[in-house]
């Protein structure tokens, strides 16, 4: 039996993977629901070409909206940069943008025989006797064949392991939220200006995913009027989106947080460095690269190389 920590992207993919393989394996999730913070992600063609591998391309496409394009304006609305993105992912995979909790829906309801625990973490892991001793955080133990962690960037496997420094701030505040997409943007489209950055990306043929970011210390207040007014200066084609936001929503907001360690092998175990959130300091891309990078499963090994 494998043990994930963690029912995200990562370690319901990883647990997809696993069962496909044939491997019986357990999800712990400390959360009392599956986490479906970011609202949107980008899948870029090598992370759809995971799910095809996974057999769950096809219900991924049908729930997301193909990604054709990729534009980058200034803040001024001259045209930077365009490309094709079947011109550099062709032979890989097509490019998808989807709302993350559809996201996380199909992963979940593609399991057969995991079984997720709630509301549960991991203490401890310590070898013993070929396999690894877990002491969870409702006082239970159990013995895993391996422990694999995907438990975000306040690990607790990852503390109880290695270093337990927390993750440190990397003076960036960003913007996430889903809206109605009424200028008719049809491809990923990011405008860069002087310390900001606005990105929207269709999810669907009615909404779209944007993400904003400038530095934390030009923050006031993460609050949605900052942000509208911040960028206030933007022109088309993503100005009038955030100008034009005068309803109540569910913004997210956070400080972009790094995890001070290195990614090298001790012993049994192997740590590796992560970013929060995971689909943003790329313009939205990390959290597609980041599926693709996690897995290989092209042969007869299925390995975890990259935690979400």
């Amino acid at each position: 039996m494998i043990l994930i920590a963690g029912a995200g992207i990562a370690g319901l993919a990883m647990a997809k993977a696993l069962e496909l393989k044939g491997q019986a394996c357990e999800i712990v999730e400390r959360a009392s629901h599956l986490p479906t913070a970011g609202a949107g992600i980008f899948l870029l063609g090598n992370a759809t070409r995971v799910l095809e591998r996974l057999n769950l391309l096809e219900e991924v496409e049908a729930a997301a909206h193909p990604i054709l394009k990729q534009r980058i304006f200034n803040d001024a609305g001259s045209l930077l940069n365009e490309v094709a993105t079947e011109s550099v992912w062709r032979g890989c995979g097509p490019c998808f943008a989807l709302s993350r909790q559809n996201f996380v829906r199909i992963l979940a309801s593609s399991l057969m025989s995991t079984e997720i625990q709630h509301e549960k973490s991991i203490l401890d892991v310590e070898p013993s006797g070929g396999f690894q001793r877990v002491t969870f955080s409702d006082g239970s133990c159990s013995h895993y064949t391996a422990v694999i962690g995907a438990d975000g960037i306040r690990s607790s496997l990852r503390t109880s392991l290695f270093d337990p420094k927390p993750p440190y701030p990397l003076g960036i505040t960003c913007w996430r939220f889903v809206t109605e997409n009424n200028t008719g943007l049809d491809s990923w489209t990011a405008m860069v200006g002087r310390r900001r950055t606005l990105l929207a990306i269709p999810i669907s043929k009615a909404h779209i995913y944007v993400y904003a970011d400038c530095p934390s210390v030009d923050v006031q207040r993460p609050s949605l009027s900052f942000l509208k007014k911040h960028f206030v200066d933007f022109a088309a084609p993503l100005g009038q989106i955030v100008s034009k936001l005068d309803t109540p929503r569910e913004v997210h907001s956070s400080v972009l947080e790094e995890i001070p360690i290195k990614a090298v092998g001790e012993g049994q175990y192997s740590p590796h460095r992560r970013r929060r959130p995971c689909e943003l300091p790329e313009h939205g891309a990390r959290g597609g690269n980041g599926l693709g990078r996690r897995f290989n499963i092209g042969g007869d090994n299925c390995e975890q190389q990259r935690h979400n």
